[in-house]
């Protein structure tokens, strides 16, 4: 076997190294020039004969490099023909990210890879014949300038020996709607999933998803709960309170009846889907409503009225006739733009909440069964355009401690910027605001005595004293930034 070195050194990014064939022996490298060493003693004999009385001239010695970074290209050939290849002695293999694969024979490809993207499950002490109940905890959609639809749908797949083999459709029950919300994934394993393998690490079963295209679409995957069950409620003259905000996470830690074979139980994440008692004042306001709309979206109050009854998750739903997401005005085109209920939804960005893919693909599926056939409908989340403050403040003398009233005042101003953090019933798409309503905030504050100088900005853009601060997108939403900048004057 020939093995060809291309080896390149970089120093002061100029290249001094050159290429070598190793021949069974240690590779060298060498420099294109020897910068001046081979010819310097002799200079230096001959400067000190003839400059013995002044020396303060002699030479310098030669520049000595020194490397800084060195990359390597290996190239490997090997030829078989029917005349050297053997089977019992020469063994190929395919190399996998996380394994390898052996080649019986010497006819063999390369294997292409054809999905965007993909996710690995190994499960542990897994019974054969078994059947394996997943929770996906799914945050907000990555990318909503596109639809996930039959042609991107993520696809569930088992490793069979060292062979991907998908799932038949009789074997999976998904409530993710396509992973696209959080929700439960049964998969009744086959038996083909447990015998040993050499692609991926051994001793476990192998689990895929794969994403083949628009993996940039689907949610963020914040965690993976295995053996898990759906409870639901069943009233036997309970209190009802929960139903409207939710049982909280961690209420739920044992049955009420021993189960023979169940160590313990957790209840991870608090309950959801909840309908609170309705009393007289909202009975006649889903009557009045219903007589109003009559389950048909005609115009833009119809439109949000719907919604809202129908998933009581949404805390506020803006209609927008005649324009596409983009902004662009277009007849027959109608724009929803949903705000989550942050009590009942709980948000990792609380102070940008969206809706799931999950909700806005169920949004969008109602909807249009309840308006013409002709109209083409398209749901989104808000977009949230970011208030930043940067300022000096002076706080009263008998606040001694800075660093804790900066923490305070940081914490009350992202409260004034983001109201709905505190109470969800100041959601307002069309609010509006100014610097001077900022500062005048600020000073109000019982722990701070003035403000120095201030700068005020919205994306990253100065905002002026007199200038008005409202969203400049049609679905936009001013909001506070995660953090301000706040100083101590002394």
């Amino acid at each position: 076997m020939n093995e060809i070195f291309d080896i390149s050194v970089f120093e002061d990014d100029k290249i001094l190294g050159w290429n070598f064939q190793n021949d069974d022996k240690f590779p060298e490298a060498t420099l294109k020039y020897d910068l001046g060493h081979s010819v310097f003693s002799s200079i230096y004999s001959a400067v000190a004969i003839s400059k013995s009385t002044n020396p303060t001239h002699f030479p310098k010695p030669p520049y000595i490099p020194e490397i800084k970074s060195i990359s390597l290209n290996y190239t490997a050939e090997v030829i078989f023909n029917d005349e050297n290849f053997n089977e019992d002695v020469c063994d190929l293999f395919n190399i996998a990210p996380f394994g390898n694969e052996k080649v019986k024979t010497k006819d063999f490809e390369i294997k292409d890879v054809d999905q965007d993207d993909e996710l690995l499950i190994g499960i542990d002490h897994l019974d054969q014949s078994s059947v394996l109940s997943l929770y996906f905890r799914l945050g907000e959609a990555n990318n909503q300038q596109r639809e996930v639809n039959k042609y991107n749908y993520p696809e569930w797949c088992y490793l069979d020996g060292n062979s991907w083999k998908p799932f038949d459709a009789g074997n999976i029950s998904d409530s993710t709607n396509h992973f696209t919300g959080s929700g439960i994934v049964c998969l009744n394993i086959p038996s083909g999933a447990f015998p040993t393998h050499t692609i991926m690490p051994d001793g476990k079963v192998w689990l895929k998803l794969v994403f083949k295209k628009d993996s940039d679409l689907f949610p963020v995957l914040e965690k993976v709960e295995t053996q898990v069950v759906e409870a639901s409620f069943v009233n036997q003259n309970n209190e009802l309170s929960h139903l409207e905000k939710g049982v909280p996470a961690g209420t739920i830690s044992k049955p009420k009846i021993p189960i023979q074979g169940i160590k313990s139980v957790t209840q991870p994440y608090p309950s959801y889907d909840g309908r609170g008692i309705e009393d007289r004042k909202t009975f006649y306001t889903r009557v009045s409503e219903r007589l109003h709309h009559k389950g048909r979206a005609w115009n833009i109050w119809d439109y949000e009225r719907l919604i809202l009854e129908q998933f009581p998750e949404l805390f506020k739903v803006k209609c927008i006739p005649n324009t596409k997401p983009d902004g662009s005005s277009s007849p027959g085109n109608v724009l929803i733009v949903l705000i989550p209920d942050c009590r009942v939804l709980p948000q990792r960005k609380k102070y940008q909440p969206v809706a799931s893919l999950s909700l806005i693909n169920d949004v969008g599926s109602f909807i249009r069964s309840c308006c013409s056939p002709f109209v083409n409908v398209h749901v989104i989340n808000p977009e949230y355009e970011q208030i930043k403050v940067e300022c000096g403040v002076k706080y009263s003398k008998e606040c001694s401690d800075g660093a804790d009233y900066n923490k305070l005042l940081n914490d009350d101003l992202k409260t004034f910027l983001a109201p709905w953090t505190s109470d969800s019933d100041h959601f307002d798409f069309n609010r509006t605001l100014s610097k001077a309503q900022i500062i005048y905030f600020m000073e109000k504050r019982p722990y701070v005595d003035y403000i120095g100088d201030i700068k005020v900005t919205m994306d990253d853009i100065p905002v002026k004293f007199h200038d008005t601060i409202q969203a400049g997108k049609i679905n936009g939403i001013i909001t506070t930034s995660d953090e301000h900048t706040i100083t101590n004057i002394n």
